[in-house]
């Protein structure tokens, strides 16, 4: 089996690959309401869970979530953009996605 650099395939990086197709007016503030509305984080979870999002000890629970959601990438963009410091937010903590944007 082939892996992504050797099939030609280079991994996902969700800072350049979405944000060179994003207009950048969607990273302001009328982002945030649309992941409310749609983020799993918001639609599949009771408000105990969303909880998870939030707590320490929780944030595997919480990341296992996002790889479930499809709007994922758009909030890991925005949580970036807007260096939101708590939670997970497109899959990340708030190490992960200060590491990932370092390396950009």
């Amino acid at each position: 089996m082939q892996n992504s650099k050797e099939a030609g395939n280079s991994p996902i990086n969700p800072i350049k690959d979405f944000s060179e197709e994003l207009p950048a007016s969607l990273f302001s503030e009328t982002l945030l309401p649309f992941i409310h509305k749609f983020g799993i984080c918001s639609i599949s979870v009771t408000k105990e869970e969303r909880n998870l999002f939030f707590e320490a000890k929780s944030s595997l629970r919480a990341k296992l979530w996002c790889r479930l959601c499809k709007i994922r990438p758009y909030c890991l963009l925005w949580a970036i953009e807007h260096e939101e410091d708590a939670g997970i937010w497109g899959g990340l903590d708030e190490e992960e996605r200060r590491k990932l944007k370092d390396s950009n």
